[in-house]
């Protein structure tokens, strides 16, 4: 059962990251304020950085949460 509810909390984590990028976007400040802030100034650079700090930032939740979950059940590793 733990691993069911590890799962779904960062699962809940990686989607709040994702939603506050988007609620920054339309005006709520954050990350997403200052991405919508580049793409405004056409600041590329700028975008493309946040952008990969948002992919990386979700891939980590994700490399984190598979290893706390596999840790909680017995596995060592993973192979797809």
């Amino acid at each position: 059962m733990l691993p069911n509810y590890l799962s779904y909390t960062f699962w809940r984590i990686e989607l709040n990251v994702r939603s506050a990028t988007i609620v920054g976007f339309v005006g709520a400040g954050g990350i997403g304020h200052d991405l919508f802030t580049a793409v405004q100034l056409l600041y590329f650079g700028d975008v493309g950085a946040i952008l990969l700090i948002i992919v990386a930032t979700i891939m980590a939740i994700d490399i984190v949460s598979e290893k706390i979950r596999h840790s909680a059940i017995g596995k060592a590793s993973f192979s797809h």
